[in-house]
């Protein structure tokens, strides 16, 4: 079964990269472009990128490999360039960086530049990092040749991807050519930038540039193209197959070299289509499809390409190689360039069509038609991750994919759903929901169920914690999981997606008290006793009693992550204890306030005047709440997006409650209360940044709340009557099940149960 292959090889990496033998480390890092090529599922590539990332950082060896570090590192820069092309699938970029970014810190120069080159062939997944981007630019004035070429490899790597960075490389690469110090072969590795230059309009700066390059640019390889398509329109007019299938596969080796061609010589391979249809042999249309899609993988070569587009006809060919070989040339396109409305739907008519033929038929003996579905169903995951992809075409995705068995042989196609879902999950997570509850529960093997089927469900769940027909939900998807013959470590998976996802008290818990009994090392039992403290602290009821439990229960998790962290040198789980404090902070704040209400409800109109004009003392817990997440949130300059959007968004909670005791307390300061907007969260709001479900539902969820509260102001101005308000607006904010952040988990290596 393809879960239980992925599951060994993920055990395998991990054992493989924390071996003390050299040899044995060598060779685990080679077999992960394998397995990466072979199996290109996002959570699969991304698992396995972290584990190469960790590896380079070369923190989880000590000083095991002190002097053989550089050696692991180029391997881990072979391995990657050997798979860059399943790169995009990765789930999160910000925690791979991370490690990497370590290592770009060191006083060794060959290090130094091993991560540039590791940057360099993670660009399709790094490419709009802006820390990633800095550290390029500022690498490009060392004077270590060494360093100063792996830099301008990078350069061009993520030229070839970023708007934004080609904005910055090239005032860089004029200052750097304005000094005129660079050697001919830098000067030619510079011009290749400059020709991979995304989203720039032809400048005089560039085109001066670009002449003064050209005075010692070689003219072996324009030559070179203009014999190969000299030739290759002779042996076509003598039906020589050999002879074609060679020269174009010839031409699509060069075809990397994009600066190289010129607009005559895209033009002729372009306008060979007719007489390479005319010689009938599909291996020879497919080589001619993939040189034309290697080159269009910039700007200026797709529009030449989409000029004229006689071949779109291929999207609709009754073989299903072909037909992905032209869908994969069209998806470049339509990612780099302007495609007419009628070309645009063909192909995504087609895409649709493929899809739905592979359901219909998930297995087949013949291994060519199985590797090009992992390459079909990795360009769909890849253009569904882009601007391109709208709504109604993501929608019509999930109908076909939700058709497949709830089986391991539909295990890719649930893994392009996630990515669907995760990107489109507004218009996707009712439907997802209801059809995939139908089907689990229906099911008459539910143990045969794929895992990201469960976490794709858990994603989905209903927004509310109080809901009883959710809860009974929950606790009856723990007991099939529990009752059913999953091993240990797919538990701790959904589990953790249950943590991640906000259902911690009807499903993670019962699913971690499982798996409490059988750790292996104590390390491991105290991190299930701490997820199992923080379970237990998820309010049944917005009360009191629930409240001062929540409290206790994260201290208990508190306590636990500490010890964990003493037995480090590194304090490698500093942000797990910080992040269960801040939260144990809060529910203390909350828990003060309600105390407060219910007093005030026993007391008389006398003595509550004198309790509301102190109320400004009773916000000191809030503040001191606010204040920490303030203090985590800028210590943790390393955590992804999410994460830090999530906690601004607590820190606004926490403000939001502050004000707004503050102007009960004294209500003719003219006080207001401040905006909440995705745009006040910091840098990780750029435009290309999406909002996870949960982030944007809390996000709206706190906006609700501050008109609430400022409807009362201008209508009600009693004071009780408000407090009452902000109470119920409380409870509503705390029956939201935010979860746990994915950076929560990272520091978490001991994955080995019994």
């Amino acid at each position: 079964m393809e879960s239980h292959k992925l599951h060994t090889m993920q055990l395998h990496v991990e054992k493989g990269l924390q071996s003390s033998n050299l040899a044995d480390v060598m060779t685990t890092i080679t077999e992960c472009a394998r397995y990466i090529r072979e199996y290109p599922f996002p959570h699969f590539v991304h698992a396995t990128l972290f584990r190469l990332a960790q590896t380079f950082n070369g923190e989880i060896f000590a000083r095991k490999f002190e002097h053989s570090m550089n050696t692991i590192r180029l391997r881990i820069v072979v391995a990657i360039k050997e798979c860059n092309k399943c790169l995009s699938l990765a789930l999160s970029t910000e925690e791979i960086i991370r490690f990497i970014l370590k290592v770009s810190h060191s006083n060794d120069y060959k290090a130094r530049s091993l991560t540039l080159l590791l940057l360099g062939s993670l660009a399709p997944l790094t490419c709009e990092d802006k820390k990633v981007h800095n550290l390029i630019i500022e690498s490009l004035d060392c004077v270590e040749m060494t360093e100063l070429s792996a830099a301008i490899q990078a350069a061009n790597e993520f030229a070839k991807f970023s708007i934004s960075f080609s904005s910055l490389i090239i005032r860089k690469i004029a200052e750097m050519f304005g000094k005129n110090f660079l050697e001919i072969s830098l000067k030619n590795e510079l011009f290749g930038i400059i020709s991979n230059l995304r989203g720039l309009s032809v400048s005089k700066s560039s085109i001066e540039l670009g002449r003064r390059l050209l005075e010692g640019l070689p003219t072996n390889e324009m030559h070179s193209i203009s014999l190969l398509l000299s030739e290759l329109e002779k042996v076509i007019n003598q039906r020589n197959k050999l002879l074609v299938h060679c020269i174009l596969q010839n031409l699509s080796s060069i075809a990397e070299y994009r600066n190289f061609w010129t607009i005559e010589n895209i033009k002729a391979i372009r306008d060979f289509y007719h007489q390479i249809n005319f010689l009938s042999s599909k291996g020879i249309l497919c080589t001619w499809l993939h040189c034309m899609d290697v080159l269009s993988s910039t700007e200026f070569h797709s529009k030449i390409l989409l000029e004229n587009y006689p071949w779109s006809v291929l999207l609709n060919s009754g073989n299903i190689v072909v037909r992905i070989f032209a869908i994969k040339l069209s998806l470049n396109l339509l990612l780099n360039g302007e495609m007419d409305a009628q070309f645009q739907q063909t192909l995504l008519n087609s895409i649709l069509v493929t899809l739905c033929q592979f359901i219909d038929n998930p297995t087949s003996p013949s291994s060519i038609v199985n590797r090009q579905k992992h390459e079909f169903l990795f360009l769909v995951s890849k253009f569904v991750c882009s601007p391109k992809c709208t709504p109604h075409f993501a929608s019509s995705l999930v109908r076909n994919i939700l058709r497949a068995e709830l089986t391991s042989s539909y295990d890719e196609f649930f893994q392009l759903l996630a990515v669907i879902n995760e990107n489109y999950w507004r218009e996707c997570r009712e439907i997802v929901n209801s059809s995939f509850f139908s089907a689990i529960f229906n099911s008459k093997n539910f143990n045969i169920v794929p895992p990201i089927v469960f976490t794709i469900l858990l994603s989905t769940m209903p927004f509310s914690l109080l809901n009883q027909s959710n809860d009974q939900n929950l606790t009856n998807f723990a007991g099939q999981i529990i009752s059913n013959n999953f091993n240990y470590w797919t538990i701790y998976k959904i589990a953790r997606s249950a943590l991640r996802f906000g259902h911690w008290r009807y499903l993670a818990l019962p699913l971690l008290e499982k798996i409490q009994t059988s750790c292996e090392s104590i390390e491991t039992e105290s991190w299930i006793s701490s997820l199992i403290y923080i379970c237990k602290a998820q309010p049944l009821a917005f009360n009191m009693d629930e409240l001062a439990n929540s409290e206790s229960n994260l201290q208990f998790a508190s306590l636990n992550l500490k010890f964990l962290g003493s037995t480090e040198k590194s304090q490698p789980f500093g942000f797990a204890v910080d992040y269960v404090n801040c939260l144990e902070s809060t529910f203390r704040g909350i828990h003060s306030i309600l105390t407060t209400f219910n007093v005030l409800r026993l007391l008389n109109s006398e003595k509550r005047q004198t309790v509301i004009q102190s109320l400004g003392t009773y916000c000191n817990p809030v503040m001191e709440a606010r204040q920490q997440w303030v203090s985590l949130c800028s210590r943790s300059f390393d955590a992804d997006t999410q994460t830090l959007l999530q906690m601004g968004l607590m820190i606004r909670m926490c403000l939001l409650i502050e004000q707004y005791l503050g102007i009960l307390c004294d209500p003719g300061t003219g006080a207001k209360l401040s905006e909440i907007s995705m745009e006040d969260l910091g840098e990780s709001t750029q435009k290309s940044f999406q909002a996870s479900a949960q982030t944007q539902g809390f996000l709206e969820l706190l906006c609700w709340a501050r008109n609430e509260l400022i409807s009362l102001q201008s209508t009600d101005p009693d004071p009780v009557r408000g407090l009452k308000v902000l109470v119920d607006i409380l409870q509503c904010l705390v029956d939201f099940p935010l979860g746990l952040p994915r950076f929560f988990f990272n520091e978490f290596n001991s994955h080995v149960f019994g």
